[in-house]
């Protein structure tokens, strides 16, 4: 017996028809329909489904006798779970007498065309996604975070700037920057936007530190960079903003700072050498060189670190100017320690001469005199070093001062015993503190340093305190048996008051004040 089998697809989903005909030429009687497994194909492999559901029979339309030349219809009900695939699946129609027919029936099963055309639109928008991504936005991106870089640094400047200046202009560039911002996403070419506000924000940056470089000085150097540092200030506050200018004016101030390092260590060498001529200057009025030089030297150092007025000469700056010329004029001045000695030892030969023709001094205090004339005549030709001998001299004059009162009152003085010297003037003996006692190991830290300062302050403020109190007690109290009305009150006030601002005080010109 020989069944053929037609493939149909019903218009309902998962239901397969297939008609059978009776190709013979007698009835036959067929039996119920055989279905083998259903089978998921890939390639040549072929699987079971995967399904919850078996394939059912749905109609039959061929059992009993089929007559000759007459067709029939069965229909299979496929799982609903079935998903897309190629499948098939064997059907067999056999006799009752014996006998059978079968066929493998191959079965497409495919998603709806609405669900591909939903996929495929996914697709084209992920491609453009990608594509724009690629050619348009990562690099808007890039110049978004360059922008946006540039924008947070300028606001950070603007935050934390102490010059009023580069505040403003720094909130304008913050302004700019944003606005920029929304040009980049419109599409706008900014890179020369951009470009010129990095400029800007680098300007600002620098002129920021030049202005709080030219504010750090303070004491007598407070003021000195005032001008420039008000000259950079205009160009940053002008209406319209001119690198040209700005930047001239912060390479001046610039230029200006480079060389204060060395405006101060001329004054401190200055400070040094007035310091070991004062005291010999004082004993030569005469010399009006020497005095000349002095006035001059002093009258440098004073005007040393007051604010910068007029154009330096081209080529230089007025701080190197005023270094220079403050260096010539101390190099000058400590060239004449052997003059100064000199002029010292020979105005002390006159005052003793004078005292010695003006007074009737005792035989004491004559051979005093005498004795300290030929001491002055012998360090006068000695071939002893400058310093050295300017040191000798003041030494010698300051013998004269302390023997002057009592030359005045000579006669009417009863002569004492003489005090003795515990230690003779060369003496090897010295209560000298070591530098390292006051200062912190190499290296210390600010905040070390710091503490060293204050403690050292405070110890010799207590030693200066004590020392004008000792004094004031002995000189003040002890000989006043009735001490303690208003007026000594008033009196020991003002002479601890007086006591202490003397203290520390400089013979030089110009050198600070304790």
């Amino acid at each position: 017996m020989r069944v053929g089998l037609n493939l149909g697809i019903d218009a309902e989903p998962f239901i397969i028809g297939m008609d059978g005909r009776n190709a013979t030429t007698g009835p036959i009687q067929l039996a119920a329909p055989v279905i083998g497994p259903l089978l998921s194909v890939e390639g040549d492999v072929s699987t079971q489904a995967a399904t919850r559901r078996p394939v059912k029979l749905r109609d039959n339309g061929c059992s009993g006798v089929i007559q000759p030349g007459q067709s029939c219809a069965i229909s299979l009900a496929l799982p609903p779970d079935l998903g897309a695939g190629r499948y098939m699946i064997d059907v067999m129609l056999p006799g009752v007498g014996g006998g059978q027919s079968t066929r493998t029936i191959p079965i497409h099963v495919r998603a709806s065309p609405w669900l591909a055309g939903l996929v495929i639109a996914i697709g084209v928008a992920l491609g453009a996604l990608v594509t724009d991504w690629r050619t348009a936005a990562r690099p808007v991106t890039g110049r978004r975070i360059e922008a946006a870089s540039l924008r947070e640094n300028a606001r950070k400047l603007a935050g934390a700037s102490a010059q009023p200046s580069v505040q403003a202009r720094a909130r304008e560039l913050v302004r700019d920057l944003r606005a920029a911002d929304a040009d980049i996403i419109a599409g706008k070419d900014i890179a020369a936007l951009l470009a010129d506000r990095q400029q800007r924000f680098e300007i600002l940056h620098r002129c920021e530190r030049l202005l709080n470089a030219a504010a750090a000085p303070q004491g007598e150097t407070e003021n000195i960079f005032r001008p420039p540092a008000r000259r950079l200030t205009a160009t940053l506050d002008a209406v319209d903003w001119k690198a040209e200018d700005i930047d001239a004016a912060g390479r001046a101030l610039a230029a200006e700072l480079a060389g204060f390092q060395r405006l101060h260590d001329a004054a401190a060498a200055y400070n040094a050498v007035a310091l070991r001529l004062s005291a010999g200057v004082a004993r030569c009025r005469k010399s009006q060189a020497i005095q000349k030089d002095w006035r001059d030297a002093a009258d440098l150092r004073e005007r040393a670190f007051g604010e910068m007025t007029g154009t330096p000469p081209a080529g230089t700056t007025e701080v190197a100017r005023r270094a220079a010329e403050l260096e010539a004029a101390t190099a000058k001045l400590a060239g004449q320690a052997g003059a100064i000695g000199d002029a010292a030892l020979e105005e002390l030969q006159a005052a003793i001469a004078e005292k010695l023709a003006a007074s009737k001094p005792a035989a004491s205090a004559r051979t005093a005199l005498e004795d300290m004339a030929r001491q002055a005549k012998v360090l006068a030709a000695a071939p002893q070093g400058a310093q050295a001998k300017l040191d000798a001299a003041v030494a010698l004059w300051a013998d004269f001062d302390r023997l002057s009162p009592a030359l005045e009152t000579a006669e009417a003085a009863v002569a004492g015993p003489a005090i003795p010297k515990i230690l003779p003037d060369d003496s090897g003996l010295r209560y000298e503190w070591e530098m390292e006692t006051f200062q912190p190991a190499v290296g210390a830290s600010a905040a070390a340093l710091q503490r060293s300062l204050r403690r050292w302050n405070w110890i010799t403020s207590l030693v200066t305190l004590a020392g004008i109190a000792a004094v004031g007690v002995l000189v003040l109290w002890v000989p006043n048996t009735a001490w303690g009305t208003v007026q000594d009150v008033i009196l020991a006030l003002l002479g601890g008051a007086g006591t202490r601002l003397a203290i520390g005080t400089l013979a030089a010109p110009g050198a600070p004040q304790a």
